[in-house]
Order: C-alpha cells, then sequence, then structure tokens
C-alpha cells in the first residue's frame, strides 16, 4: 500500500506537514468522541471471522461446531446423569453471587469482558473498560444489531447464560458453594453476546423447550451447552438429553 503523503502527491517538508495534521485531527477525534477503538478487533462490520480449532467461523462467541466439537458433545451427554431436577429451596439469583463481577482480576466486569470479546468494531470509553458501540451477529438467528451504550439502547445486546442459572441450581448447582456458585454465573464459556429478542424468547429453558430458529444456531447452543454441564458436572433432564440426541446427528 502505498504511504498517504505519496497518494497525495506530496514530498519532502510538504508531506511531513501533511502527515503531522493528519495525526492531529485523528487525535482530536479521539478526544472528542472519548472512544477508542480496539487494536486487533475487525473494525469492518462485514468482515468474516477466522476460523480456529477446526470449527467453522461465526460471529459472536460462539463458533459452529467441528467434527470433533459435535463428536465430544456425543461423549459428554452420554456421560451426564439424567434427572428430572429439582430443589429444597426456590432458585434465587442472589445465589449466584454479583452480577457481572469481575471475577477474573482484570479490572473489567463480565458484562464488558464478553461484550468486548463477542461484538465487532468494539469501541471503548477511553480509559475504561466499557463497551460504547460495536456489531452483534446473534450466534442463534444471525441478527445483526447495532450497539450503542446507553440508558435506551443498551439493552438491544444482552448476554445470555448457555446453560441458565435456573437450570443449573435445579439440576446440581443447589449444593455448590457460593464461590463456585459466583464463577458460574461469570463463565465466559457459559456466556455470548445475544439480542435482546432471543435472550427473551429464550428464557432460562434448556433445549427441551427451546432451541435456535437456525440449523446453524441449534448446533452452536446444545454443543455449547452439554459442554457446560459436563464441565460443572450438572445432571440434564430427560427431555433436554433427548433433544440434544436429535440435534447432534444434523452438526
Amino acid at each position: 500500500m502505498r504511504p498517504i503523503a505519496a497518494v497525495m502527491g506530496l514530498t519532502g517538508k510538504g508531506a511531513r506537514r501533511a502527515m503531522a495534521a493528519i495525526a492531529v485531527a485523528m487525535t482530536v477525534a479521539v478526544l472528542a468522541t472519548g472512544c477508542v477503538m480496539l487494536p486487533g478487533r475487525v473494525a469492518d462490520p462485514t468482515a468474516p471471522p477466522r476460523a480456529t480449532d477446526g470449527a467453522s467461523a461465526r460471529p459472536g462467541g460462539l463458533s459452529a461446531p467441528g467434527p470433533a466439537a459435535v463428536a465430544a458433545a456425543k461423549r459428554d451427554l452420554a456421560g451426564l446423569a439424567v434427572d428430572r431436577g429439582g430443589a429444597s429451596a426456590a432458585y434465587d439469583r442472589a445465589a449466584f453471587g454479583e452480577p457481572w463481577a469481575d471475577v477474573d482480576g482484570n479490572g473489567c466486569d463480565t458484562r464488558n469482558d464478553v461484550l468486548r470479546r463477542d461484538l465487532r468494531g468494539v469501541a471503548v470509553r477511553a480509559g475504561t473498560c466499557r463497551v460504547s458501540r460495536g456489531v452483534l451477529i446473534d450466534p442463534y438467528d444471525g441478527e445483526r444489531v447495532a450497539f450503542v451504550s446507553g440508558a435506551a439502547t443498551s439493552e438491544l445486546v444482552q448476554i445470555d447464560h448457555v446453560v441458565s442459572l435456573s437450570y443449573a441450581w435445579r439440576h446440581g448447582a443447589e449444593a455448590w458453594t457460593a464461590a463456585r456458585r459466583l464463577a458460574f454465573a461469570n463463565d465466559p464459556r457459559d456466556l455470548v453476546a445475544v439480542s435482546e429478542r432471543m435472550n427473551d424468547v429464550k428464557g432460562p429453558f434448556g433445549p427441551g423447550q427451546w432451541l435456535p430458529p437456525s440449523a446453524t444456531g441449534r448446533c452452536v447452543f446444545v454443543v455449547r451447552w452439554v459442554a457446560v454441564m459436563a464441565e460443572y458436572g450438572l445432571t440434564v433432564h430427560p427431555g433436554d438429553r433427548a433433544a440434544v440426541e436429535r440435534v447432534l446427528p444434523t452438526c
């Protein structure tokens, strides 16, 4: 790629003055907006992400699973104890600790950690971890959502617990320590940025009661759901197990 000054037809002192002016203008723009584009992120919201670890690339925190991931899900599912679920006490969100706590100690709350991971073209408030804007491609249905931080707009992009906290509570988490429940609630492997609409329709359900509308989204969801269930040793409702068994052969 040719230098900007060369494209403009400038040389010598003229080129240096032009480049200095451009640098000043860029600095003023950043200061005026209070936002900084994160390095290493995909600045073009239409550019496809790169595939890694044998998985097909898919925007967001979840990737379309490859054959190895599907095979692992089948093994993990077979190892889950089947139980209709239940708890001696009603589910209470407070049992899982402070929402979006900074459990990894990086100075950023979990919500903004996930937004920075899952959105494209991310900008953050200068000197903070707060994501000010970005673009979400919902991993469940492919909907594109422009995210802008604000009282009336932030909720357009929400963070979904792939295995919901209430499901986990009924299938083993009630017996956990408070520290383990806090870790689960903020584990990035169980979290993904989704649209407000998709989070509302998914709710607390497992795959026996809800599946994403797209074929790829269904594979994305059930493979991650099983992985989290196995990682935490949760029991599985027979209806959820049957639903996953129907989906996995299509992936």
